[in-house]
């Protein structure tokens, strides 16, 4: 996992991903519940969600990817962004809230 990186409560975070020539980035909010995934900058999921624990589901081509986001806090965080590709967990980056 890599390094822990902080975020605003108020302008959410985002955690970039790149698997092969794709660039994966996957957006959130604790304070609206707004969720977005983008691959390379087109939007292929979005949701509100106010729980611990939300995922999202995307293919690129023929291979189906899921983007885990979750937290044991929404108030204080970490929150833990896992990538996975056709079943298999391909990386994950973690971060907490700052001031």
């Amino acid at each position: 996992m890599s390094d822990p990186k902080t975020f605003n409560f108020y302008k959410g975070y985002s955690f970039t991903f790149d698997d092969k020539s794709n660039e994966i980035v996957a957006w959130f909010s604790c304070f609206s519940g707004l969720e977005k995934v983008y691959v390379d900058g087109e939007l292929v999921s979005s949701k509100r969600n106010l729980s611990k624990n939300s995922t999202h589901i995307f293919k690129i081509g023929k291979s189906e990817y899921s983007m885990n986001i979750h937290t044991s806090s929404l108030l204080k965080g970490p929150f833990i962004c896992t990538l996975s590709k056709m079943g298999k967990n391909i990386n994950a980056k973690s971060c907490y809230y700052s001031n």
